[in-house]
């Protein structure tokens, strides 16, 4: 399959809510050296994060076409200011920016302070198409999320609590 961006109109072939060069550009921005990955490594990584974000999120609103791919663009969104949200919103894309570098990377290896000492082992589980790393012995509420990316999609998550009335 292509390497297609959604361009926030709702395409029926879009597997990516980034392109390499938005990437690349966030990275940078932020100081990262991502030259050991190669652009074949960072598509994959886009394409997964991309698939983790649909999969792993129940957000407002609704999709915007019938046929479109993937979960963004949606209708019924307001941002914090009140403004009704068109497209993908660029906090999606900066989350699919930090999930992408972290599957590329392999960044995502939780700290654990006994762990050098402790002579333990990583563990890797597969949570849909991201991979976690955490040291052994790490309580699965322990592990620690990707924050940075997590942020940027919890005001479009849908909420899951219901007031429910006596």
């Amino acid at each position: 399959m292509a390497f297609v961006v959604e361009d926030g109109t709702g395409l029926p072939t879009a597997n990516a809510y980034a392109s390499i060069a938005a990437l690349k550009a966030y990275l940078g921005d932020r100081g990262v050296d991502y030259s050991a990955v190669s652009d074949t490594n960072l598509e994959q990584a886009i394409v997964r994060a991309t698939d983790y974000i649909d999969a792993g999120h129940v957000f407002r609103g609704y999709k915007s076409t019938l046929d479109q791919a993937l979960e963004w663009p949606r209708h019924s969104i307001v941002n914090r200011d009140g403004r009704i949200v068109t497209g993908v919103p660029e906090e999606v894309r900066r989350a699919c920016y930090e999930y992408a570098w972290r599957e590329a990377s392999g960044t995502d290896i939780d700290p654990d302070p006994d762990f050098q000492t402790s002579g333990g082992q990583v563990i890797e589980e597969q949570v849909g198409p991201i991979r976690k790393k955490y040291a052994e012995g790490v309580a699965a509420s322990e592990r620690r999320r990707i924050p940075a990316a997590d942020r940027w999609l919890a005001r479009f998550i849908e909420s899951s609590a219901r007031l429910v009335r006596a």
